[in-house]
């Protein structure tokens, strides 16, 4: 939502939480004195909505504020359980309405007409159509403007209920018009508010339409094939919709073709949910009859593993010695992590014929947080560093170029070094990491002691 339109829903929220602050004082006041019953308790109904409208406007100032540490899909859902909130609050109401009407038939009450109480309902009468034409020009799919919209429609009829009593009571003494309209606004309220507790309800439980699921999966089954679809998630936070998809992929397609899918599924889901939708797509390699398959594969069975990289295989008098890394968790003992490389050794000498010895290389999954800045492209180190990257990756024929280069330092010197090149988009994937690997090892060793990332790209 673009700031400008926060800005007039929030100004229409304002408007709409002073005019209902100035009814609720002037009716409670016309109540007192003209003794009616009707007037009061739409005074007393203004109250309890005033309340609930400076709820919903505060929640939706909270709701606006940009995403943080704490709150990485932002802070709309305060705005939610604000909307939730004022639907429970709107049930009281017409539980009231209900029992005032039920009490009107049986007990009616004597009105005295008095020039305030005509002022009061003309009033409040012309608030409340000012504040449903101010909140039905703001975003209507936004659920805190819906909440007020509902108030201010229950305000409306309400008035007409006051009026209907008032002038009944005071000139044709038929008390019972207004308890009967009572009911009758009751159950329409009920309904609206029990639907404004679904919608909102949904959303605070991460719940979508079961149709919504099919209609993604329908999509992914169409590319993947009904058992290539790993897992799928689908949340909806206020307007927009979060996709988590994890496709099963063969390890001999090329990348080029593996980012083509990728964007061909999140156009085709976007086009299909419509509104704003996230869609993210993670690449799980399907178990492989290859080598290099077998042995990951192998790895990632065993319980605590979390990740493999790094598969390198050297040739030994007693056959295949195949070294990895296995990513496992931070909190982990020494012992527990001891235990799971001597499994991952055994399956995979299990699994794969030839291998005469397994090295296991441990580390966690969520290393120590790293401050680090970026170093300006116009610096000696950065220049240093380029003209290394650039010598390292001539040396590779099949790397058809060098994108971007970051460079990263702390105070005690070159931390991390981050580059993305480019191939031919036919390149297989198992060619392309074996390629950035042994291009970060080439430079690793330039610069000594410090972290290299390559990420490979086709070639457009």
């Amino acid at each position: 939502m673009s700031s400008a339109e926060e800005k007039r829903i929030l100004r229409a929220q304002l408007f709409s939480t002073c005019l209902i602050g100035s009814v609720m004082l002037l009716e409670i006041s016309a109540g007192v004195v003209t003794n009616s019953l009707a007037i009061l308790g739409d005074g007393i109904h203004a109250l309890y909505d005033f309340m609930i409208t400076v709820m919903i406007l505060a929640t939706y100032k909270i709701s606006i504020k940009p995403a943080d540490e704490s709150h990485t899909y932002g802070h709309s859902r305060v705005k939610t359980l604000g909307s939730f909130t004022s639907g429970i609050a709107l049930l009281y109401l017409v539980a009231y309405l209900m029992f005032r009407s039920l009490n009107g038939l049986v007990n009616p009450s004597r009105v005295y007409l008095d020039a305030i109480g005509f002022l009061a309902l003309a009033y409040t009468l012309i608030v409340d159509f000012a504040r449903i034409t101010v909140l039905s020009k703001a975003s209507k799919s936004e659920t805190s403007v819906k909440a007020g919209l509902l108030h201010s429609l229950a305000d409306f009829f309400d008035t007409l209920i006051a009026i209907a009593g008032f002038f009944s009571a005071g000139f044709l003494n038929i008390a019972q018009a207004d308890a009967v309209a009572g009911l009758v606004l009751s159950a329409t309220m009920a309904y609206l508010s029990i639907k404004l507790l679904y919608e909102t309800g949904l959303e605070l439980t991460d719940a979508v339409s079961p149709s919504t699921v099919k209609r993604i999966r329908q999509i992914l089954e169409e590319e993947y094939g009904r058992e290539g679809v790993s897992y799928l998630n689908v949340r909806r936070v206020d307007r927009k919709t979060y996709v988590d998809i994890g496709a099963l992929v063969s390890t001999d397609n090329n990348f080029s073709k593996m980012h083509k899918s990728i964007r061909r599924i999140e156009n085709r889901i976007s086009e299909d949910l419509g509104g704003s939708v996230v869609v993210r797509v993670q690449m799980i390699p399907k178990a492989s009859s290859s080598l290099y398959g077998l042995i990951r594969d192998s790895a990632l069975s065993v319980e605590g593993v979390s990740n493999v990289h790094e598969i390198t295989l050297s040739k030994s008098g007693d056959g295949l010695l195949v070294s990895l890394h296995v990513e496992v968790s931070n909190n982990m003992s020494l012992s527990d992590a001891h235990k799971i490389a001597d499994e991952i050794e055994k399956r995979i000498l299990e699994n794969v014929g030839n291998v005469g010895s397994v090295m296991v290389h441990l580390e966690t999954v969520n290393p120590p947080l790293k401050i680090v800045e970026t170093v300006g492209s116009g610096s000696k180190l950065y220049q240093s560093v380029k003209d290394i990257v650039e010598e390292e990756t001539a040396r590779f024929k099949n790397i058809e170029g060098v994108n971007r280069i970051l460079v990263f330092q702390d105070h005690y010197g070159l931390k991390r070094v981050e580059l993305a090149v480019s191939m031919d988009g036919e390149t297989s994937m198992m060619e392309a990491h074996e390629t950035v690997s042994r291009l970060e090892d080439s430079i690793k060793k330039k610069l000594g002691d410090v972290e290299v990332i390559i990420h490979a790209e086709p070639k457009n």
